[in-house]
């Protein structure tokens, strides 16, 4: 019998009852689900005691990429933040009054009205939200009519949207982060089976009740690309299709197999480790999931002229059972044909799949396009440097491409942030390496985890810039 990870009890229809648990929280863009990991009651804890703050940290980025939640509606929140313009004239307004800004609904307007004057002096423009600048605007009028009795007053115009790039602090609260990632990390490997007893490092049974708690999380460790081939797929990440995505790799390391990790990268840009067992025992595991995350409008099936005959394979991608089918077919209404039941089966199906994607083809993509470069790049140097970047890559590279005993091309993601292999041609740890070196490449993860923020922003900034340039 399925248990409770928190409380310990086996489901029933009454008192223990499952509840569909986001394993990466819906409010940030979590589509994976699992029914079967956590009661409705210890949900509703969970959700109280650590998704709450835990979102709140996302908050303004699930703003900016429009993350749909289905309990409350964020999309027109407000959000403060720094402006950086394309017109030096504003922009010397905004650093020499340290104005802020405002991000509402795709617009950006200053925290503070001012105005602009044209080079002739025949136009003015005020920058500010339509409700402040109504007043704003008397203010600009008396102040001209005072200096200027007796010239004719300009012609005004409200500006409330500022072109450029807008900057938001991330304040993040790092007992709540550290948290909020463990549990995404326990659905994840819950959700594949792990007992509970196995994940002793984030999770506390108490001896006398059997319940559970998260502990006060220090096995959550940075992510910080340090294999060749890393370093190239974060530098290029942003520029590839789909971007931003939430990851999730549950394994055991090749190293040392009893300890248990899920490594979590949220918006390609929170990487972490979190380091669940060292005491693991169980068989040897490596799985994987990885979801886009900016909205998709649903879709509808409808049968085609060719679906009978596709019929078979359209519902097994789904993984749609005889049974399901048939317990479909009991619960329709009368007015609905077992054909309609069918296609609104098939069509929940694929949109609570339509922000899947296949890790290994978009590494596979990512790493063929990155690797053709860097060799082209390297190509015609001979010195030592550069062809010890190429041996580097090779031995690399044969981590993820190599031929079966059959002779059939393979591409394995099974080293992908578990190990790489260095300079020397060792096979090292990451999980090892990070936390033997933390502490000298300090300024390096710090550096690292900048860029990363500011590539985000940048492609908020370019979405909300192509959006009204396309409106």
């Amino acid at each position: 019998m399925k248990q409770c990870y928190l409380c310990g009890l086996e489901f029933n229809d009454s008192s223990v009852k499952e509840h569909k648990e986001h394993i990466i929280q819906q409010a940030i863009g979590g589509n994976l689900t699992c029914k079967d990991i956590l009661c409705e009651s210890c949900g509703s804890k969970l959700n109280n005691d650590i998704d709450i703050e835990f979102n709140k940290i996302f908050e303004q980025t699930s703003v900016l990429l429009g993350i749909k939640r289905h309990r409350k509606d964020i999309s027109k929140k407000n959000i403060k933040g720094k402006h950086q313009t394309f017109i030096p004239e504003i922009q010397e307004i905004l650093d020499k009054r340290n104005i802020g800004v405002t991000w509402s609904n795709r617009k950006v307007y200053p925290n503070q009205p001012f105005e602009i004057y044209s080079e002739d002096g025949k136009e003015i423009t005020i920058y500010s939200n339509s409700r402040v600048a109504k007043h704003f605007k008397k203010k600009v009028e008396n102040d001209f009519k005072k200096q200027n009795p007796n010239s004719p007053l300009p012609k005004i115009t409200i500006c409330e949207d500022l072109y450029g790039l807008t900057f938001f602090d991330f304040r993040m609260d790092n007992y709540t982060f550290k948290q909020g990632l463990a549990k995404i990390a326990v659905n994840y490997a819950s959700s594949h089976g792990i007992p509970r007893d196995k994940l002793e490092l984030v999770l506390q049974i108490e001896e006398n009740d059997k319940t559970a708690h998260f502990t006060n999380v220090t096995s959550v460790m940075f992510f910080h690309p340090l294999g060749i081939i890393d370093k190239l797929i974060e530098d290029k990440k942003v520029e590839f299709q789909p971007y931003p995505t939430h990851s999730l790799i549950l394994f055991n390391s090749v190293f040392s197999p009893n300890v248990l990790v899920c490594y979590v990268e949220l918006f390609s840009t929170y990487q972490y480790y979190v380091v669940l067992s060292n005491n693991y025992s169980g068989p040897s595991i490596h799985e994987f999931y990885t979801q886009k995350i900016l909205p998709e409008e649903e879709v509808v099936f409808e049968p085609y002229r060719q679906y009978y005959k596709d019929r078979s394979s359209i519902l097994s991608s789904l993984n749609i059972s005889k049974e399901e089918l048939i317990n479909a077919y009991l619960n329709k209404s009368d007015s609905e044909s077992e054909e309609q039941v069918e296609c609104k089966l098939i069509t929940t199906k694929r949109n609570e799949r339509r922000y899947d994607i296949s890790l290994e083809k978009y590494l596979e993509d990512i790493i063929d396009s990155t690797i053709f470069e860097k060799i082209h790049e390297v190509d015609n140097n001979t010195d030592t440097c550069s062809l010890n970047v190429i041996k580097e890559l090779i031995f690399n590279l044969n981590l993820f491409f190599y031929t079966d005993e059959n002779g059939k091309d393979i591409f394995s993601i099974e080293s992908f942030r578990q190990y790489y292999i260095n300079n020397e041609g060792k096979k090292v740890d990451y999980i090892d390496e990070l936390f033997s070196k933390h502490k000298s490449i300090l300024e390096d993860i710090k550096a690292y985890n900048h860029q990363k923020f500011y590539d985000l922003q940048r492609f908020h900034n370019s979405r909300n810039i192509d959006k009204k340039l396309s409106d």
